[in-house]
């Protein structure tokens, strides 16, 4: 090969190098959280780590740069479209952001999901067989669903994933459960139908259509999950970090 060529080629390598992405990864944000929520729109939430009242713990607003602190407290939250944010007290009651302040719901609840749809579903405050009885908003009132769980998340089409007492996972059609394999702590279902669960291992795993794939681990145990509108997971550590999987950069 002739200088020039493998100069030529040189020239190549280096221009692939500068244009090629940066490889994917996790990265650690900024701040601590007890729980997090990705809404479809882009934004992504956490329940902080610090108590500040009664209620719970204080709620933040990623910007793409910093968390932006929201007036309120929570242990459990849950985005929507619109920036439609759902939490869940310390005293289980059930509240719903209205851009303005927090209007409160009927009932009471353990975890709350709401897809991309707008479709709320919540783990309800009686115990039953599989953790606590499950409910979905009619726009007035819960109507009681059959099943019951811990943890739950609900996909584009406003149907729920949910995570059992004895870490089982089970996924809702509209007319009955299916029993998933694997086990999980918790689960999360991004707008573009991702699902993620967490299984306190330093690994998460995305459902394919059929199995569990596991995804390249953290340094550390995860045990929550969210999935923002990428179909990207954010995750919490057994420590309280927020760690994301190649988030977007800051605009």
């Amino acid at each position: 090969m002739s200088f020039k060529h493998i100069r030529s080629a040189l020239i190549l390598l280096l221009l692939w190098l500068v244009a090629a992405p940066a490889a994917a990864q996790w990265v650690k944000m900024p701040g601590a959280a007890k729980d997090i929520g990705a809404a479809p729109e882009g934004s992504v939430w956490i329940v902080g780590s610090t108590a500040v009242s009664p209620s719970g713990n204080e709620i933040y607003r990623w910007d793409g740069r910093s968390w932006i602190k929201v007036p309120g407290a929570a242990v459990r939250i849950a985005a929507g479209p619109r920036n439609q944010i759902w939490v869940v007290t310390a005293a289980d009651q059930i509240l719903r952001f209205n851009g303005h302040g927090w209007d409160p719901l009927p009932g009471s609840a353990k975890d709350i999901g709401v897809g991309a749809n707008g479709a709320g579903w919540i783990v309800g405050g009686s115990p039953e067989s599989r953790g606590f009885g499950i409910f979905r908003w009619n726009n007035s009132a819960w109507d009681k669903i059959p099943g019951s769980a811990t943890r739950i998340a609900v996909d584009a089409k406003g149907l729920p994933w949910v995570v059992s007492n004895t870490r089982k996972i089970y996924h809702f059609d509209g007319k009955e459960w299916h029993d998933l394999p694997g086990a999980a702590t918790d689960i999360g279902v991004g707008a573009s139908g991702a699902v993620f669960i967490a299984n306190d291992s330093p690994a998460l795993f995305r459902w394919d259509g059929k199995k569990w794939q596991g995804w390249p681990p953290y340094t550390a145990k995860l045990t929550g999950v969210a999935v923002d509108n990428r179909g990207m997971p954010w995750a919490i550590t057994v420590d309280g970090q927020i760690v994301a999987w190649n988030p977007p950069k800051p605009r």
